[in-house]
């Protein structure tokens, strides 16, 4: 494996750059590679993609002198700067080498003092006399830190922390500061009644009371969820220049009625302004829309691009033969390639055994940066439809960028007889813990 493409193969969390690495002959060739994504947030989708701390590490630990790693971790993770995938992924490093039994004692014990002075930093900047506005960035990284240090810690690491959090939290009372995710791993690593006893003990001390009321709050009765926007309110917001009501039209889609979701579309029917109507048919993107689509298909002939993404978005979740014609119209059109993977997606929801060869031909000619929704659809069209062409799953699997996606893909690829010894071989090291603890049931 080239360097380049060693490199990429690491930024995407595949299985086969771990390999390479463990079998390289000449491994110090790909050190800067390694170097350089431990240093970056190499995700392409952080909401459904976990952060690679332990899959980098895993790459670092095949060299002999892992020196120049900790140094450069510790001099990025001391920037202030630094986005949240970054600092949770630098933590999870740092961890991971305190952690390292197999590991120099002198790197051990340097990690471990790199992420307490990470902690007192981030104290002292939540502690200035006026809040800054990196402060609920900073927060947040207060309390990722604190659930690795929690982990490599025990309950004297807990009574000081808690400690701290909580006279944070006696400052800027009553803001409600939430630190539910530090508090569940101390649930999970202590024990409930070893919890419910530490804050009896230390009831008089008033940061570590108020540090305690999260533990009621962990089994409190759950918060209900934000009612969705009237009709009314919905298209009085979507009509006021400057405001983008696109937020209000998703809470609608989610959470109104059937009746409320008809209304809405017919409001958005009759709207004379594309722009709102625009606005309005968002909604329709993640739940069907419930009228006939003849208007739709109108609305892809205005020269409004909004309005014609929206309809097209909008089209993509129904299972309509109109809409299957169309599919097939865009994908044949050169000169429609930026709207090829939604195009794709209609033609997914209206397969027809037929379209094997066109899907097939549609899905390979997709651009890699435009393609993540589209794949995932087709992924899930081949698991379902026996039909669907099955030789498309590999070519996924070598195309896509998302660690998460690979799961999905090779779940399908075993459901439908696909699999290969050297595919179940890379799932063993991918970066997505789900996909390796699959491999290791095969």
């Amino acid at each position: 494996m080239t360097t380049a493409t060693f490199e990429k193969a690491l930024k995407q969390g595949r299985g086969s750059a771990i390999i390479t690495l463990r079998t390289a002959p000449d491994r110090e060739i790909y050190r800067p590679a390694v170097l350089k994504t431990c240093l970056r947030d190499t995700r392409i989708e952080c909401q459904v993609e976990e952060e690679r701390s332990g899959y980098l590490y895993s790459a670092i630990g095949v060299f002999a002198y892992p020196d120049d790693f900790l140094a450069e971790i510790q001099k990025e993770f001391l920037c202030p700067d630094i986005s949240w995938g970054l600092f949770e992924q630098l933590t999870g490093l740092l961890c991971y080498f305190a952690d390292d039994e197999n590991q120099k004692q002198e790197l051990r014990q340097k990690a471990t003092g790199v992420l307490w002075d990470g902690y007192d930093r981030l104290l002292a900047a939540l502690n200035r006399p006026k809040k800054t506005l990196n402060f609920y960035r900073r927060w947040d990284q207060l309390e990722c830190l604190c659930v690795w240090l929690l982990r490599l810690g025990g309950k004297k690491e807990f009574q000081q922390m808690a400690a701290d959090i909580g006279g944070l939290m006696r400052r800027y009372n009553p803001e409600p500061l939430c630190f539910n995710w530090f508090m569940t791993q101390a649930v999970s690593q202590f024990g409930r009644r070893w919890l419910d006893n530490f804050f009896l003990r230390h009831q008089d001390r008033p940061e570590i009371a108020i540090f305690g009321q999260l533990l009621t709050t962990l089994t409190a009765e759950p918060v209900q969820l934000m009612p969705p926007p009237s009709v009314e309110e919905t298209v009085i917001a979507s009509r006021q220049p400057g405001f983008d009501s696109r937020a209000l039209a998703i809470r609608l889609a989610r959470n109104g009625t059937a009746e409320e979701l008809g209304r809405l579309a017919l409001e958005a029917l009759a709207e004379p302004d594309a722009d709102v109507k625009a606005k309005l048919l968002w909604a329709f993107r993640i739940t069907p829309f419930p009228l006939d689509i003849a208007p739709l298909l109108e609305y892809l002939e205005t020269g409004h691009p909004a309005l014609r993404e929206v309809t097209l978005e909008t089209l993509a979740l129904l299972r309509d033969d109109r809409v299957r014609v169309l599919a097939k119209e865009l994908l044949a059109s050169p000169e429609k390639e930026a709207e090829h993977p939604v195009a794709a997606e209609m033609l997914c929801v209206n397969f027809n055994r037929t379209d094997a060869a066109v899907l097939e031909k549609a899905v390979r000619a997709l651009r890699q940066n435009r393609a993540f929704w589209a794949y995932k659809r087709v992924v899930r069209l081949i698991a379902a439809n026996t039909y669907a062409p099955v030789k498309l799953l590999p070519y996924i699997w070598k195309k896509t960028a998302c660690s998460h996606c690979r799961y999905d893909i090779a779940a399908a690829m075993g459901k439908r007889g696909a699999l290969t010894p050297e595919i179940i071989e890379e799932c063993r090291y991918e970066a997505h813990e789900g996909t390796k603890k699959w491999a290791e049931k095969r």
